[in-house]
């Protein structure tokens, strides 16, 4: 399936004045199969960044934090069990491996996989019937293409990564660990062999998830961006929400505005399950 459009996004002839690039994308039929048939035919789907409606109804949003000390101990929890649970991966053609004990983790890694963690089991809490999940991240290709996008590159160029976890290894005792060390390994992988590596399985294994009713966890955001020291000439920011995450089940990363070295979580979930995510999320880090 082959897509054109103008830049300009409106299908229509960009305005004289404006600089208009004609983009070609071609979608493998399989991973097309992995949107929701209502937007298939949707002529804005591949031109909205937010083709999914809003979810409002019975729907709260929340700003969790987590701080350099908690993270500090969620590394230590997972390292401390590194070598002694296993990982296995899901049922796909994926040929990832998982990477020997780091003497680091990074706060992306850590904050993803215990904020996943609690998710998952927060919600199958609340409704049993979800019980499988996966999580996935987006990646920035700018300076891994070959050859590599030059430096003035204006735009978006990045590509969602999915984690080799089996769907139900969230809501095991040990979930924290096991997702933990598989999204670390995915990001060695790719660092490792090339983004174009995660590309070789990446339709069939979103479309075989689609057709099992999993459950997909994903980010935006970064704790890198330092949005609370922007200034647009009206002084910085007291609170950073990232609206799109009220769209799908995903989480919205920031730096922590009041201290060094945390991040801020925003997440929206139904009123039951935020409840307890909350209790879950606070529990879970003074558990030792």
């Amino acid at each position: 399936m082959a897509l054109s459009a103008l830049a300009t996004g409106n299908g229509r002839s960009a305005p004289r004045g404006w600089c208009s690039t004609l983009v070609r994308l071609e979608v493998a039929p399989n991973v097309l199969e992995s949107v929701p048939k209502r937007y298939q035919q949707s002529p804005t789907l591949f031109r909205s960044l937010l083709p999914f409606p809003p979810r409002l109804e019975d729907h709260v949003r929340g700003t969790f934090v987590l701080t350099g000390a908690d993270l500090e101990r969620l590394k230590n929890r997972v390292l401390s069990k590194w070598d002694s649970v296993d990982i296995v991966e899901a049922e796909s053609d994926s040929n990832s491996t998982v990477s020997s004990k780091p003497t680091k983790l990074s706060t992306f890694v850590l904050t993803c996989a215990y904020t996943f963690v609690c998710i998952a089991k927060a919600w199958h809490g609340v409704e049993k019937e979800k019980n499988k999940f996966v999580s996935g991240f987006p990646m920035d290709w700018r300076a891994r293409l070959e050859p590599p996008i030059p430096e003035n590159y204006f735009g978006n160029c990045v590509w969602g990564s999915l984690v080799d976890a089996k769907p139900s290894a969230f809501l095991e005792e040990e979930g924290l660990v096991i997702i933990a060390k598989s999204t670390h390994g995915k990001i060695k992988e790719m660092v490792d062999k090339g983004v174009f590596h995660v590309i070789v399985n990446a339709g069939p294994r979103y479309a075989a998830l689609a057709k099992e009713g999993v459950e997909r966890l994903g980010i935006v955001g970064s704790n890198r961006f330092g949005v609370y020291g922007n200034d647009f000439g009206w002084g910085k920011p007291s609170k950073v929400e990232i609206a799109s995450v009220d769209r799908a089940l995903t989480i919205g990363l920031a730096e922590n505005r009041d201290a060094k070295g945390g991040v801020e979580i925003g997440i929206v979930l139904k009123r039951p399950v935020m409840d307890l995510f909350a209790t879950l999320f606070r529990t879970g880090l003074s558990d030792e």
